[in-house]
C-alpha cells in the first residue's frame, strides 16, 4: 500500500495574524491568503479576538484615512 503524503498546516498565531493584517491594509481576503488559510476561517478568528478585531479596525481606518486625504 502506498505511503499517504499528510500535509498538515499550522494554525497562524495571533502575531501572524496581525502581521498580515497590517501588510494587507486590512484586507483580509490578502492577509489570508498570505497565511496560506481561508478567508472564512480568517474572519472567524478574528471575530473571536478583540485584539484582532482592534488591529483590523486600526488598519481599514487608516486605509480610509489615507484615501479621503488623497481626495483633498
Amino acid at each position: 500500500m502506498p505511503d499517504k503524503i499528510v500535509q498538515i498546516k499550522k494554525r497562524p498565531s495571533a502575531v501572524q495574524i496581525e502581521d498580515a493584517i497590517r501588510k494587507s491594509a486590512g484586507n483580509v481576503t490578502a492577509a489570508a491568503r498570505g497565511l496560506g488559510v481561508g478567508r472564512t476561517a480568517l474572519h472567524a478568528r478574528i471575530a473571536k479576538s478583540p485584539d484582532l478585531q482592534r488591529v483590523l479596525q486600526e488598519e481599514r481606518e487608516a486605509l480610509v484615512d489615507m484615501a479621503e486625504s488623497a481626495l483633498r
